[in-house]
């Protein structure tokens, strides 16, 4: 299932949304691209239940939006 992803860029890890919304996405990386290096992308996600919360475990990038 395809999803938008926020992404800090180079590989720090951390993911600033992850969602079907690609105006939500939009907003988010627009605000942090002003401090941060940040990739707007579409991605295949895989997400674990852990401790009763869904976690990204891994994400495979199908479409870099910006």
């Amino acid at each position: 299932m395809e999803q938008y992803l926020v992404i800090v860029y180079p590989y720090r890890g951390e993911i600033y949304y992850c969602g079907d919304s690609e105006l939500e996405a939009y907003r988010i990386y627009k605000q942090r691209k002003k401090r941060e290096c940040v990739k707007l992308v579409k991605a295949i996600v895989h997400k674990a239940l852990i401790q009763g919360y869904d976690v990204i475990k891994d994400y495979k990038i199908t479409q870099v939006i910006r």
